[in-house]
Parts: structure tokens; C-alpha cells; sequence
């Protein structure tokens, strides 16, 4: 959480990426990216209750953790190096008006790019983010090959070819022929319950476990599906993609931001989404 002042009723106790009751925080609101206002907010959450340890398992089985507090680093302490590529792809303003807290992209041909995705594997995963557009379209987060679209295996995205205005998760159902052929054809779900708003920030998370997709978009679950295969099929030279997702279709490429950026190895449960939902999301 960034720049959060929390007060503990009474007991001098930090408890990690947790929100106690009755705390004052003062927030940042940015307005057309250049004006910053702040004002003092009163945050009514309340302590979790006793036997809830949602705050303490959030980063088991953590693959790669990026805060963007100033830097691109990979706070899960696993070095999954994150990089941008080109002009268009810099450190921007988050939600919360803290300056180089963010991705943001032009919606040109850069990106973000995380090599080692190409290394990721296992059966089941999650990734949680938070994202704004200032169109409605952009490839927020993809396992693809930048330069010829092989090894597509999933994306998040609110694509301009299909379903315009919506969030978007698919699956790749090329099967066999992934590594060697270029993304043709998926197992879409979107969430039917809402069609994005441009300058607006929105938690998402897209999870996949023994075959079961899941789509949550600020920390409720919208769309389940069954896919057709309990096993991912993954190709050694498709690392992950933020911000945009291949070289000769740039019409998906991303204007707006990224932020709070998780991959974990494991599907997070309701309560952990929506756990992470309450935790980052402004107030």
C-alpha cells in the first residue's frame, strides 16, 4: 500500500498491507495528469475479525510483485526483472498522485515486458492488477511472443476488435500448435456487468485452476467458465506483456496506466480478491 498513515487503536502494531478501523489518510487526486489536489479522507474499515488471516497467506505462493513505488522492482524477492520497451512505455502518476507509481503507456507500439514469463508454468495462476484507460481499448496483460504472436496462452485486455468497452479474459484453444502458430482463436469470458469508463481505475483479476476460469473486476467475481482443458499448454519464448501484446497489431496497444501488479502461482480465493480490492483501491 502507498504512503498509507495507519493508526492502531491503541496498540503500535504494523500488520502488512492491512487497513485498520478509524484511521485519517490524506489522498492525492490527480486531475488531466498535471493538476494534484489533496484532501483528508476517514477510513471506516474495520480490523479483521478474529481468525481471519487473509492479510497474512495474501503473498503465498507469490511469483512476482511489482508496488512501482518509484521503481520497477520485484518486491516478492523472486528478481523477476520488469522492463520497458520503447519511448511510449514510463513511470507515471498512480491513482493516488504519487509520481513514477504507475506504468503508462501511449498506446504506440512500447510495452512492458517481463522475460522470465516465459519461464512460467505452473498449472494454475493468478494475476492481479489495477489499470485505467483513457480510450476505450487496450491489451492490458498477456503471455505472448511481442514479435510474431506465438505462445498466446491468456490475456486481459478490453479488446477494440471484440467486445469494445468490455474486460475481457481469454484462453488460448490453438492447442498443440501454440509455440509455432500465432494467436487465431480463444475461449473468451467477459464481465457482463459493466462497460468501462475512460480515466477510471479498476481492479482486476484473472485466475485459472484445474481447468476453471475466473473473472473478477473490483473484488467481485463476474463470470466463471469451465475450459476445455484442465492443463495449460505454455512455450518457452513467450514472456509476459503489459500494455500491449504483438508487433504487427498495434490497434490493442494500451493509453492509459498499470499499477499493483501481481502473479502468483496458485488461484487466490474470493475473499483474497476482494482483500486485495479494499487494501489498494482508493477509497
Amino acid at each position: 500500500m502507498k504512503q498509507f498513515l495507519l493508526c492502531l487503536l491503541g496498540v503500535a502494531v504494523i500488520v502488512g498491507f492491512s487497513l485498520m478501523g478509524g484511521c485519517t489518510k490524506t489522498k492525492t487526486v490527480i486531475k488531466n495528469d498535471t493538476t494534484i489536489v489533496k484532501d483528508t479522507t476517514v477510513i471506516t474499515d474495520t480490523v479483521p475479525p478474529l481468525g481471519d488471516t487473509t492479510n497474512r497467506h495474501i503473498n503465498d505462493s507469490i511469483w512476482a510483485y511489482y508496488p512501482l513505488n518509484g521503481n520497477l522492482g520485484d518486491s516478492s524477492g523472486n528478481n523477476h526483472v520488469l522492463s520497458l520497451v520503447g519511448g511510449g512505455a514510463v513511470l507515471g502518476y498512480d491513482q493516488w498522485g504519487n509520481s513514477q507509481g504507475a506504468l503508462d503507456f501511449n498506446g504506440g507500439s512500447s510495452y512492458a515486458e517481463i522475460a522470465d514469463g516465459a519461464n512460467f508454468t505452473s498449472p494454475n495462476f493468478t494475476v492481479s492488477l489495477f489499470a485505467m484507460w483513457r480510450q476505450t481499448h487496450g491489451m492490458v496483460f498477456s503471455k505472448v511472443n511481442y514479435n510474431d504472436a506465438t505462445g498466446a496462452t491468456f490475456n486481459l485486455s478490453v479488446d477494440p476488435h471484440n467486445y469494445l468497452d468490455t474486460i475481457t479474459y481469454s484462453i488460448s484453444t490453438i492447442g498443440s500448435n501454440i509455440c509455432s502458430t500465432p494467436a487465431n482463436g480463444g475461449q473468451d469470458m467477459r464481465d457482463p456487468t459493466q462497460a468501462i469508463q475512460v480515466d477510471s481505475w479498476y481492479h482486476m483479476v484473472i485466475s485459472f485452476a484445474n481447468g476453471v476460469m475466473k473473472l473478477y473486476v473490483n473484488g467481485v467475481l463476474v463470470h466463471t467458465e469451465t475450459f476445455s482443458s484442465t492443463q495449460l499448454i505454455y512455450c518457452s519464448d513467450a514472456p509476459f506483456i503489459l500494455g500491449n501484446w504483438w508487433v504487427s497489431d498495434n490497434g490493442p496497444a494500451m493509453d492509459g496506466k498499470i499499477d499493483e501488479i501481481r502473479i502468483y502461482s496458485r488461484a487466490l480465493k474470493d475473499n483474497e480478491v476482494a482483500y486485495l480490492f479494499k487494501t489498494f483501491m482508493t477509497h
